[in-house]
């Protein structure tokens, strides 16, 4: 996991919170795949942004709100959606 501020200072809890969100994925993931996350400031708005690469895959998704937090709950959610709907896709095939 690699965690990179743009225009912001990332606290320790915020990274751990990350870390600790991205770990319920793990399952889901080889051991080789990486999870780049990046976290902006425009304003009074934060933008989190994660993108995994994974076995030839890449699932990318980025939310905006008024905090960190928010944004990552809402960031992960998606994430999880789209994995859940690429799995099922393969599943059928």
């Amino acid at each position: 996991i690699t965690i990179t501020g743009r225009k912001v200072v990332l606290k320790d809890s915020f990274r751990e919170r990350v870390e600790k969100k991205l770990s319920k994925l793990d399952r889901l993931f080889d051991r080789d795949a990486d999870a780049i996350v990046t976290v902006t400031q425009e304003k009074n708005r934060q933008t989190v942004e994660i993108t995994i690469k994974s076995g030839g895959f890449i699932f990318r998704a980025e939310e905006t709100a008024y905090e960190m937090e928010e944004a990552l709950e809402k960031v992960v959610d998606v994430l999880v959606r789209q994995i859940r709907k690429n799995k099922t896709k393969l599943e059928k095939r």
